[in-house]
């Protein structure tokens, strides 16, 4: 009985070489078969960077150690902040104006509805730093084009809230100067009238002198010393109430 060997083996394969090459034929023929009937999507990546305001941060900072809520910390702080740019940026607003925009450039996409965006999309975040945007499509074009439009979309959105912020803040400033202003004009105003109670009191008592005679020397001393101290506290013009009569009048 002949024993196997594997040279006798090669050789006979290799007398057979047009089966061996009609095989591989026909792998890469289906291979490319498939590939053309069912695609392999394409990753469109594009990347861009997310800081923080320093100097706001550095403010907060003795801040919200004071908070009852979260965030209770400064890194818990960030991490909101970080968070609320990441859910813009998938939020169905952004996700929808990228949708338009792209249906009015692009009539392959056409029936792209947001269900299939949503699912195409994907974000990429740890810290401050650079972000990732991710679109996954069937074409390497639409994939461009659709991760490109989703950024500058958001980056359109973000800039929008941020400048309604701005303004909401320059509104609440200056709400806190009015108030501010009211209280100190509330102030004035039970000054003023303090003072004028005082000066009604001195005008009685004068009212009972005799306009005959020159004032007590007692007595003018005691209004001077009394204007003297008006003067010094009171934070508005005492013109008014000072006009006395001289030592010798």
């Amino acid at each position: 009985m002949d024993s196997w060997k594997f040279r006798d083996e090669l050789l006979e394969s290799l007398n057979q070489w047009y089966l061996i090459l009609a095989f591989i034929l026909l792998g890469a023929l289906v291979g490319y078969v498939i590939s053309y009937l069912v695609p392999a999507p394409y990753q469109a990546v594009t990347e861009f960077y997310v800081g923080i305001d320093v100097e706001r941060v550095n403010h907060l900072e003795f801040i919200i150690p004071l908070a009852e809520e979260e965030p209770l910390n400064l890194d818990d702080y960030k991490n909101w902040q970080l968070k609320q740019v990441a859910d813009i940026l998938t939020s169905d607003r952004v996700l929808n104006q990228t949708l338009s925009e792209i249906h009015q450039v692009d009539s392959g996409l056409g029936d792209l509805t947001l269900r299939d965006l949503r699912k195409a999309v994907n974000i990429y975040w740890y810290d401050t730093g650079t972000w990732r945007l991710e679109v996954v499509l069937p074409q390497k074009d639409h994939a461009v084009q659709v991760v490109d439009t989703w950024l500058d979309t958001g980056h359109n959105e973000i800039s929008r809230l941020l400048l309604i912020s701005k303004t909401g803040s320059n509104i609440d400033q200056q709400i806190w100067s009015s108030n501010l202003a009211i209280s100190e004009i509330k102030l004035q105003r039970a000054k003023y009238q303090a003072v004028s109670s005082s000066c009604a009191e001195w005008i009685t008592k004068l009212s009972e002198l005799s306009g005959n005679g020159q004032l007590d020397l007692e007595l003018y001393s005691e209004i001077n010393e009394w204007v003297q101290i008006q003067v010094e506290t009171a934070s508005f013009s005492m013109d008014p109430f000072i006009d006395i009569p001289q030592e010798d009048e």
